[in-house]
């Protein structure tokens, strides 16, 4: 399963993160602009895209075109 969440650098997305990189059979995907976070707080399991979803709209298209995401969490 592949999943991506938004907001990855910051306390609920991180944990979420936690959560799932438990899961061998799960690809984690994680966008953040850092702008209120920390990059410390993102599991080293995640795959990061260090992007804004508001100004980076083509960069986003193009991830969702290519990886296909199976959920989605929008924090």
């Amino acid at each position: 399963m592949k999943i991506l969440i938004t907001g990855i650098a910051g306390m609920i997305g991180s944990n979420l993160a936690d959560y799932f990189s438990k899961n061998e059979n799960v690809t984690i995907h994680g966008i953040d602009d850092l702008s209120g976070s920390y990059i410390e707080n993102i599991n080293k399991k995640v795959i990061f895209h260090k992007c804004n979803i508001e100004t980076d709209v083509d960069y986003i298209k193009e991830l969702f075109k290519k990886e296909n995401f199976d959920v989605v969490y929008h924090l």
